[in-house]
This record gives structure tokens, C-alpha cells and sequence, in this order.
């Protein structure tokens, strides 16, 4: 019985060494490709006002620890990771389309995880994009 226990582990250990060596990690300087059903997404919040500051008291909460408060790419945890955190600010960064940015939000990459299913409701996903937008 414990021969068995041991194999079992050791395949359960020899399956997850695998399965970790074959992730490939995206280099950060590669662009980030967004499939075209979200380069085109419309942004069906564009011209709603967040009264209620939903977007900027989710990017408080999720973002700004590596973004920073205002978007520069200089929060507290920006200093702990390999790649660069990217600065809203840049007139790069703001110039892509609203559904690229949705789709990166909430998709993720690298250390960036994603938030999709942190933010379920997809309005306040929005509004975090229009708050992002906002960053200039």
C-alpha cells in the first residue's frame, strides 16, 4: 500500500514539474495581441458618468498597487516584479481602443492577473476602463 502512495505522489510530482517547465512565459516587450473582436468592442459605457466612483474605487482597490495612484507605473508592488508596469499616462498606453483595454484588464498576462472573475459585473468592468481613460 504505501509502494502505492509513493508512486501515485511521485507521478502527481513528476506531472507537475512538467506542466510547470512547458508554461511559457510571454516576453513583456512582445505585443500584446488582442483579438479583433475586442480591438473593435465598443465601449457601451463611454458616455456614462460614474456617479457612484465605481471605477475609481476598483482601481484603487486592484490596480494602483502596481499602476500607481495616478497611473504612472509607480505603485508599491511595481518594484517586485520582472516586467514593466505599464503607465496609463502614455499617450501609447491611452490611444488603444477602449476594448483592448477591457481585454487586457481582464484577460491578464505575465504578472498582471486577470480580473475577470475578481469583477464579475461587467459595467464596473467598464467603468474601470473609463477610469483608466480618465489618467491623462
Amino acid at each position: 500500500m504505501k509502494k502505492q502512495i509513493v508512486k501515485t505522489l511521485a507521478l502527481v510530482a513528476g506531472s507537475f514539474a512538467l506542466i510547470s517547465m512547458t508554461i511559457v512565459k510571454t516576453n513583456q516587450n512582445d505585443p500584446w495581441e488582442v483579438p479583433e473582436k475586442y480591438r473593435t468592442m465598443k465601449n457601451p459605457y463611454s458616455n456614462v458618468k460614474d456617479s457612484e466612483k465605481i471605477g475609481y474605487t476598483l482601481y484603487t482597490q486592484y490596480c494602483s498597487t502596481c499602476h500607481g495612484e495616478n497611473g504612472e507605473g509607480d505603485g508599491i508592488n511595481s518594484y517586485l516584479l520582472e516586467t514593466p508596469v505599464a503607465k496609463f499616462t502614455e499617450e501609447s498606453i491611452q490611444s488603444q481602443p477602449d476594448g483592448s483595454f477591457f481585454y487586457k484588464i481582464f484577460t491578464g498576462r505575465n504578472e498582471m492577473p486577470g480580473f475577470e472573475y475578481i469583477i464579475p459585473v461587467e459595467e464596473d468592468r467598464w467603468m474601470v476602463v473609463n477610469y483608466v481613460k480618465s489618467l491623462k
